[in-house]
C-alpha cells in the first residue's frame, strides 16, 4: 500500500490532519491502537479567556474564525453539528479575581469576549459575581472522532494496529506512540516534493 503521509494516532490532531491532507489530494493512512486516546476524554471547551487571571489566548482572533470554518465544513460533509457555540458564565472565586475581572473589562482587547459581571439571581450562589464570557462553546469530540474514523475506514485509510518504530526504516518520523497486540506495521520511505517549497515523504506500508 503506497501512501504519501503516515499518521500515528487517531486523536483530534491526527484525524483533522488526515482530513485536511486527503482534501488536498494526498494519500494518507492513520494507524491507531484504539486503546488510549486523550482526545476522547477531553472536555472540548472553547474559551478565548481562561485561567484565574483571565488571560486572552494568543492568536485567538485568527484561530476562532479558522475553527468555525473547519468545523463548518465537517458539519456540511457529515450532516452533523460538532462545534456548538454557547456563552459561558464564570463564577468568580474571590475578591482578587473580581478585581482582575474589573480590570479586564476595561481593556479594549477583551471587549469581544467578556461582558459585565452579574451579581444576582439565576439560582447560583456567587457572592463575588458571575462573569459572562462570549464566543465560547464546546466541541462534540467523541462524535467527531467517530465520524472521521468511519470516513477513514470507508476510504481504506485506517489501520487498527500497533506501529512498531523499531521496524521503521525512516528514523525521522515524529508521532505519538501507540500499542496494540493485534498487528504491527513497518514503513519504508523515500523523499519527494509534491508541493513547491515543501518536503514530504512517500511510504510503502507493509504488514510486518
Amino acid at each position: 500500500m503506497e501512501i504519501d503521509v503516515l499518521i500515528v494516532g487517531q486523536g483530534l490532531a491526527g484525524s483533522l490532519l488526515a482530513w485536511e491532507l486527503a482534501g488536498r489530494g494526498l494519500a494518507v493512512c492513520v494507524v491507531d491502537n484504539e486503546l488510549c486516546n486523550a482526545s476522547r476524554v477531553a472536555a472540548g471547551l472553547v474559551n478565548p479567556v481562561s485561567g484565574r487571571r483571565l488571560v486572552l489566548q494568543p492568536n485567538i482572533a485568527g484561530l476562532l474564525p479558522a475553527a468555525r470554518h473547519c468545523y463548518g465544513r465537517l458539519a456540511r460533509f457529515f450532516g452533523d453539528q460538532f462545534f456548538v457555540e454557547r456563552p459561558m458564565w464564570k463564577i468568580l472565586s474571590g475578591p482578587a479575581q473580581k478585581q482582575q475581572t474589573e480590570r479586564r473589562l476595561q481593556q479594549a482587547e477583551y471587549a469581544e469576549y467578556l461582558q459585565a459581571i452579574d451579581v444576582g439571581g439565576h439560582g447560583v450562589v456567587a457572592p463575588f459575581g458571575i462573569l459572562h464570557q462570549l464566543q465560547t462553546g464546546y466541541l462534540k469530540t467523541e462524535a467527531l472522532l467517530d465520524a472521521l474514523r468511519t470516513w477513514l475506514l470507508a476510504s481504506g485509510a485506517y489501520r487498527q494496529a500497533e506501529f512498531d518504530y523499531a521496524l521503521c526504516a525512516w528514523s525521522r518520523i515524529c508521532a505519538g506512540a501507540t500499542s496494540s497486540p493485534n498487528a504491527s506495521y513497518s514503513a519504508k520511505a523515500t523523499w519527494r516534493r509534491p508541493i513547491p517549497g515543501s518536503a514530504a515523504c512517500r511510504f510503502n506500508l507493509q504488514r510486518a
